[in-house]
């Protein structure tokens, strides 16, 4: 009787946590950040995907962005961006390239003006690129880089979050 009770709270468990993921419950992510405001500063040359990205972590972890107040000041700089080719199979037809794609920022204390933490965050992708296909090709490479700019916005929160400490 009891491996029936265990197995019944088991599959009731499952059902609730996969009707959970499946409505677009998300378990709040970030946890806890040395500061409660900012303001964001962009500099020339950054990508909107890695700005967007950093906004949507700094408020899921409650960091006030609208504040008249900020704890710190947060500086994008250039988002660079390479590509490298790192081999070929049949001359013309299939090679092999090297995404990279890179972000500064420096986080500063908005009353002092003291630099908190300044950092480069680096992610990377390799991909075989078709030239018969170059459609699916061009659509292959937006996709990467979207996510390449999702993850680098990622690495800058989880840096800051790491490194600065205001004291509130």
């Amino acid at each position: 009787m009891k491996l029936v009770k265990s197995i019944g709270f088991i599959t009731l468990f499952t059902v609730l946590l996969t009707q959970l993921s499946g409505c677009g419950y998300q378990v709040k992510q970030g946890g806890a950040v040395g500061f409660s405001s900012a303001v964001l500063t962009i500099g020339p040359g950054t990508q909107k995907g890695v700005k967007d990205s950093l906004i949507r972590q700094l408020k899921a972890a409650d960091i006030d962005l609208q504040s008249s107040n900020p704890k710190v000041e947060i500086i994008l700089g250039v988002t660079d961006y390479s590509v490298s080719k790192i081999s070929s199979i049949s001359p013309g037809k299939i090679t092999t390239e090297f995404l990279k794609m890179s972000q500064r920022f420096k986080v500063m204390d908005a009353v002092t003006g003291k630099e908190l933490s300044k950092g480069k965050e680096t992610v990377s992708r390799d991909r075989k690129v078709d030239h018969r296909k170059m459609t699916a090709g061009q659509n292959e490479l937006h996709a990467l880089q979207h996510a390449m700019r999702q993850q680098l916005g990622k690495q800058v929160f989880n840096s800051i979050q790491r490194n600065v400490n205001t004291g509130q």
